[in-house]
């Protein structure tokens, strides 16, 4: 069983599941109702395409089911977000008018800069079945 968890089938399609359960909980599903494109690079990082721009005031006007807010801008990059979840995803290009491009963090700096941190300085994050696993244990 280790090696099908292993394959790189296997890892594209927990990449899948998380990028979906992501969408879903932070909004995003809302406004981009056709699945991403969703890809597996070096070290495990999960990149994610959409088919359509989205612009940084609708992004962040969106809300968790809990009514928090699901996303905040990234400071030192204007264009870009993160959602407030654990894992977090990285919006890149918002407001640009091409279509919106993104990765997943394994940690929301806010709550774990020290895995932040690590992932980054490694350039290398969780596998995406690990990631799906921490999602399915959320509840």
């Amino acid at each position: 069983m280790k090696a099908a968890e292993d394959s790189q089938e296997y890892q594209l399609n927990c990449a899948r599941q998380v990028v979906s359960i992501l969408f879903e909980i932070t909004g995003l599903a809302t406004i981009l109702p056709a699945a991403p494109t969703v890809i597996v690079g070096l070290g495990d990082w999960i990149s994610f395409t959409a088919d359509q721009p989205v612009s940084i005031e609708r992004l962040l006007g969106l809300c968790e089911p809990n009514g928090n807010l699901a996303f905040v801008p990234d400071m030192l990059n204007r264009g870009r977000a993160r959602s407030r979840t654990s894992p977090s995803l990285h919006l890149t290009n918002l407001g640009s008018g091409e279509n919106l491009v993104g990765h997943v963090d394994a940690h929301y700096w806010a709550s774990n800069p020290i895995g932040h941190a690590d992932e980054f300085l490694k350039k290398k994050t969780a596998p995406p079945s690990t990631l799906l696993k921490r999602l399915s244990e959320r509840g």
